[in-house]
């Protein structure tokens, strides 16, 4: 689990096992539903129970992609500590949130990689960490296939109309199948339909750990969510 120093100025919530990842108010570990599972995630109750499940979406080139949790509330903000304030350690968490999502056609991760420019400038990239971590959990390898373009406009923000597709190019030959593309956030999904058409046609999905919702979104979800008995969290769509 986590540390349990502080920062001599600033609390840091990922070191201090009693501050809220999220926000940094003090709390007691809590356990959260994912998916049948139950995972560790020092959450307040208020940040505990803004967790809502994100459906599963098949974007229009037919690519299944799943989600931990909707990007919103505690999880969009643990999604920008690790993306920009280059919080590594909390690829970790977020990944044990993932773990009961892969889905068994799964042979190998694939991670969406950061722009070069983005990556320099924030120390970090998160998709690459998180795909490590999983792998690890769940025992399968992660392999570096994709190599992202040196920059690329800001998505955040836009929408699917407004948004370029990046030109990622492959670094090795890719696998047959079992590919699950990995990355941190889904929004419009124009950055994994573009990863998985340079990946080939072994891709049999996408994960992360947010997806931007919409009505959209939710009507065209496979199922709606549950909510777990005992726990404030509600479990996410099934396996992609």
């Amino acid at each position: 689990m986590l540390g349990v120093s502080v920062d001599h100025v600033t609390p840091n919530p990922y070191r201090d096992p009693m501050l809220c990842l999220a926000c940094g108010v003090c709390v007691s570990n809590r356990k959260t539903s994912v998916q049948d599972a139950t995972v560790s995630f020092a959450l307040c109750k208020k940040c505990d129970h803004s967790l809502r499940p994100a459906p599963v979406r098949r974007l229009e080139s037919g690519l299944r992609v799943g989600a931990s949790f909707a990007h919103e509330g505690a999880a969009k903000r643990l999604v920008h500590r690790l993306k920009y304030d280059a919080v590594a350690g909390l690829a970790r968490e977020l990944a044990e949130a993932m773990a009961p999502l892969v889905p068994p056609d799964a042979l190998v991760l694939v991670p969406v990689p950061r722009a070069i420019v983005r990556r320099v400038r924030y120390g970090v990239d998160q998709s690459v960490l998180l795909a490590k971590e999983l792998g690890r959990i769940v025992g399968l390898p992660s392999v570096r296939l994709l190599r992202s373009p040196v920059w690329r406009p800001p998505h955040a923000g836009h929408g699917r109309n407004s948004r370029r597709a990046q030109r990622f190019r492959l670094l090795s030959e890719a696998a047959a199948g079992g590919i699950l593309l990995i990355d941190d956030v889904v929004t419009t999904g124009t950055t994994l339909e573009s990863a998985a058409a340079a990946a080939g046609g072994g891709v049999v999905g996408s994960l992360a750990f947010t997806m931007s919702i919409s009505v959209t979104t939710e009507a065209a979800a496979s199922r709606a969510p549950s909510r777990s008995a005992g726990s404030g969290a509600p479990k996410p769509a099934p396996p992609v």
